[in-house]
């Protein structure tokens, strides 16, 4: 990722089950948390029926998919994002910024 506060990631998460197989009915609530180089300014999950809001660190999975979009806040360094949720577990995703 650039670090020029422009450029953006979406961070495409999917739900697996532990022979890492798509969970496609999974509707996990997702909390997600940054931190480093970057911030997260939006979540989504494709569901033209989801009501939350989108600038907020949670939401529901739809059909075990949910997609975090990161943006670089200009300064060069690492970004690590944490995907939380109850009864999963959690995963870090490292990005570079530079």
């Amino acid at each position: 990722m650039l670090a020029n506060q422009k450029a953006i990631i979406h961070a495409e998460i999917l739900i697996i089950d532990k022979n890492g197989i798509e969970v496609p009915k999974a509707n996990n609530l997702l909390t997600f948390e940054l931190e480093g180089a970057g911030k997260l300014i939006g979540v989504e999950n494709g569901d033209i029926i989801d009501l939350y809001p989108h600038k907020v660190n949670y939401r529901k999975a739809f059909n075990g998919k949910c997609l975090g979009i990161i943006q670089s806040n200009g300064l060069q360094g690492d970004i690590k994002l944490k995907i939380k949720s109850k009864g999963l577990k959690s995963q870090t995703i490292n990005i570079t910024a530079h």
